[in-house]
C-alpha cells in the first residue's frame, strides 16, 4: 500500500463514517563533526523519517476521544503535513532512485502502512459514532488530503507514494 493510499484510506474511513449519517520531529545527527557523512539524505533515510511521520500521523488520530482532542489533532495534523512538505522538498533534491532501490523503498513503506492499518481502523472504531468527533475531523482530513494530493508526485517518483 501506497502512503497516499494509507493516508486516502484514513481520510475515507472518516468521511465515509461521518456520511453514513448525513512536536516537530527533527532529523537526528550527532554533534560529532566527523559523522557529516551520516546526516546527508538519501532516499531511504528519508523513507526512515517518512515512517516516522506516519507512524505519528496514525498516534495522532488514536489520541482522539472528544472535540477538544479532535481539535488538537488537527494542529497536530497540520504540522505532520508541514513536515511532509518539508520531506518532499528533499526528496526533491536527490537524484531519481534505481528501479531496484525504487523497489526497496516501497516495499519498507508498505511493510509500514501494514503494520499502521489496525491502528487506523482501531482509531476510526472508537470514534465513528461520535458526531462532535467527526464535524470536528472532517474538514481537517479533507484539507490534509487536499494538501497530500500535492506532494504524490515526489513520493511516486520514490515509491514510497
Amino acid at each position: 500500500m501506497k502512503i497516499t493510499t494509507f493516508l486516502y484510506l484514513a481520510i475515507f474511513g472518516l468521511c465515509s463514517s461521518l456520511f453514513v449519517s448525513c512536536e516537530d520531529k527533527k532529523r537526528s545527527s550527532s554533534n560529532d563533526s566527523s559523522s557529516e557523512a551520516a546526516s546527508v539524505d538519501t532516499a531511504e533515510s528519508l523513507t526512515d523519517e517518512m515512517t516516522d511521520i506516519m507512524h505519528r500521523f496514525a498516534d495522532t488520530l488514536a489520541a482522539v476521544k472528544d472535540k477538544e482532542s479532535a481539535t488538537q489533532a488537527g494542529e497536530k495534523i497540520d504540522t505532520i503535513y508541514e513536515e511532509l512538505e518539508a520531506l518532499a522538498a528533499r526528496f526533491d533534491k536527490l537524484e531519481d532512485p534505481s528501479p531496484e532501490e525504487k523497489k526497496q523503498l516501497k516495499e519498507k513503506m508498505d511493510k509500514v502502512e501494514s503494520e499502521l492499518d489496525t491502528k487506523l481502523s482501531e482509531s476510526f472504531q472508537s470514534f465513528k459514532d461520535n458526531t462532535e468527533v467527526m464535524e470536528t475531523l472532517k474538514p481537517i482530513m479533507k484539507n490534509f488530503k487536499e494538501r497530500m494530493d500535492k506532494l504524490e508526485p515526489t513520493f511516486e517518483k520514490f515509491g514510497v507514494k
